[in-house]
């Protein structure tokens, strides 16, 4: 990187780096069990632009679908 006097290098690098944390905001990322958390998170309303899940552990039993949504609700409140 090139220094002039004045920052101008430095300044457009900030702005780089700025829009780049602009660009990860809302983004929520999980893996496994973690994908089903910021699922839940996601539908519970929490500001969440991007979702990206990894290996959710999905089932067809509804059953237990519930019975995990009913624990997380019991552990938040």
């Amino acid at each position: 990187m090139r220094l002039e006097h004045g920052g101008d290098v430095l300044a457009g690098e900030r702005a780089r780096a700025n829009s780049a944390a602009a660009d990860l905001a809302g983004l929520l990322a999980g893996y496994s069990s973690g994908a089903l958390l910021a699922l839940h998170a996601a539908a519970a309303g929490l500001a969440v632009r991007r979702l990206a899940l990894f290996e959710p552990p999905l089932a067809d039993d509804t059953a237990a679908q519930r019975a995990f949504t009913a624990g997380l609700r019991a552990r938040t409140g």
